[in-house]
């Protein structure tokens, strides 16, 4: 009768090893698809990454601690010795290595970093600063039209409405800037 309780125990444990089992597999899911976003959108300290490997590796070794528990309990099983004595450091090794992946992996979240410029945003900046060299520019344009507008008006002969100088009075003669209609020379 002690044998069926010992066997019911090594069962619930046994049990409980393979939960811890599938919960640091999903952990290491988890963590692979947290430190493909991270690493692909974060600038990140080496802490983070530090903190993401042992958590790895605890999960690891804690489905590792696990197997080798189980094949032992199993291989005492067969021989008709259910005791749990011989396979619980196995057992409490798999609950601690997991709980230390656990830690770790939350623990890198301090670590995160900035997140990375992208493209898009790198553009609509550039944009942005040709925009307003651009009006700069413009700005540069009219400040001088103002001024050739008001030397118009104060009855400079040599620009028309629109600044520049006059044309030439010969017909089928052309003046270029800088000529004089007249002497047909700078």
């Amino acid at each position: 009768m002690c044998n069926d309780d010992e066997r019911a125990a090594a069962n619930i444990t046994v049990t409980l090893s393979g939960q811890i089992i599938a919960a640091a597999l999903a952990m290491l899911a988890i963590e692979g698809a947290v430190l493909s976003f991270v690493y692909s959108n974060r600038i990140t300290d080496y802490r983070f990454f530090v903190l993401i490997i042992v958590a790895a590796v605890s999960f690891i070794s804690s489905i590792y601690r696990a197997g080798k528990g189980i094949t032992a309990l199993r291989n005492q099983g067969y021989e008709g010795n259910w005791e749990l004595k011989s396979t619980k450091n196995h057992f409490n090794l798999q609950a601690i290595l997991c709980l230390i992946g656990l830690s770790c992996f939350f623990g890198s979240a301090f670590f995160i970093g900035q997140p990375k410029a992208d493209k898009l945003t790198d553009e609509i900046t550039l944009i942005k600063q040709e925009m307003s060299t651009l009006k700069n520019e413009m700005e540069c344009i009219r400040k001088s039209r103002n001024i050739s507008a008001d030397e118009r008006q104060a009855g400079n002969p040599g620009s028309d409405s629109r600044g520049a100088p006059p044309a030439s009075t010969q017909p089928g003669k052309r003046v270029r800037a800088g000529q004089s209609p007249k002497s047909g020379g700078p």
